[in-house]
């Protein structure tokens, strides 16, 4: 028998964190009182050529207290780490994927699951916690997770906030406090991306997407993904950096915060003229100028003829 849940959406904030940051955290109190303590597996779903990550999509099945959730998640918009997704799930019968007529996926595979083949697994060892910042309160969860793709192997640890009442803003909030208590960084992946990623090549840098902006778009939506956009790719590229010398790496990162200051100076009607905007242009200058004198050093290496 069948459990259906009516389509709902989610809002989300994640940070990524060291494993050691994040067992400090989880002591410290900030995220409230520890609920459960529970190991989540679940295996993700697509067609061989990946028509769902292709039409912004995600499909899931995750085992959860002995019963099988399946999940279909959209991505309608992203900004600064925060993840706001339309969500359809329900409970099924097995760990096969059964057709959900609610969900934009059946538009997709036209009712017919069978294309649908097993692309990687993850399993999360999740700290449950129920967190508060005023009026708001959130679903917080600590993330120690692994990834596995034929044969290939990916750990993360990362902070979810997702917000049940309240305005987005208090996410942020809470995330700068949790970024006082821990190092912290915005997440800019989802699960779901993460296991992508592992399926395709390595790469050295991580160029800008393509970016789609709808013509329907409210030009806050559009500022918006612009600097989803170019936040992404600064941080796949800032991770890339940390762990090794790259200079393609440290070249894509110094792109990512010049088309960033570009999207801050084109969109500047809609910011507030005070204290905060005016810092975070300093900020982001002083960044530059920093990667301009490592990209001159990158050079100068490669060519030190030519100095």
């Amino acid at each position: 028998m069948h459990v259906e849940h009516a389509v709902t959406r989610e809002i989300e904030l994640k940070l990524v964190v060291a494993p050691e940051a994040a067992d400090a955290l989880a002591a410290s109190q900030l995220l409230g009182r520890c609920t459960a303590d529970v190991v989540l597996s679940a295996v993700y779903f697509d067609t061989p050529d990946h028509k769902l990550r292709r039409n912004g999509l995600s499909l899931r099945i995750r085992g959860e207290n002995g019963r099988q959730i399946q999940a279909v998640k959209a991505t309608d918009t992203a900004a600064a780490g925060l993840f706001s997704r339309a969500e359809w799930e329900r409970e099924v019968e097995s760990n096969r994927p059964e057709p959900d007529p609610r969900a934009p996926l059946a538009d997709l595979l036209g009712g017919d699951a069978s294309e649908l083949a097993e692309q990687f697994r993850v399993i999360v060892n999740r700290r449950n916690f129920a967190a508060t910042d005023g009026n708001a309160w959130f679903d917080a969860a600590i993330d120690f997770g692994e990834i596995t793709v034929d044969g290939r192997f990916g750990a993360f640890c990362e902070v979810e906030l997702e917000l049940k009442s309240g305005e987005p803003a208090a996410l942020f909030r809470l995330a700068r406090r949790i970024g006082a208590q821990a190092p912290a960084r915005i997440g800019v992946l989802s699960k779901a991306e993460r296991g992508y990623r592992l399926l395709g090549p390595i790469l050295a840098a991580e160029k800008a997407e393509k970016l789609r902006l709808d013509p329907c778009m409210s030009v806050v939506d559009g500022f918006a993904a612009v600097v989803h956009a170019c936040l992404k790719q600064y941080r796949l590229n800032e991770t890339i950096a940390l762990e090794r010398r790259c200079p393609a790496a440290v070249h894509q990162a110094r792109v990512a915060v010049r088309r960033l200051r570009t999207a801050l100076s084109i969109f500047r009607p809609l910011l507030r003229c005070d204290g905060m905007s005016r810092e975070l242009n300093t900020r982001l200058r002083d960044l530059a100028r920093e990667f301009g004198k490592v990209r001159d050093l990158d050079i100068l290496i490669a060519h030190p003829t030519s100095a």
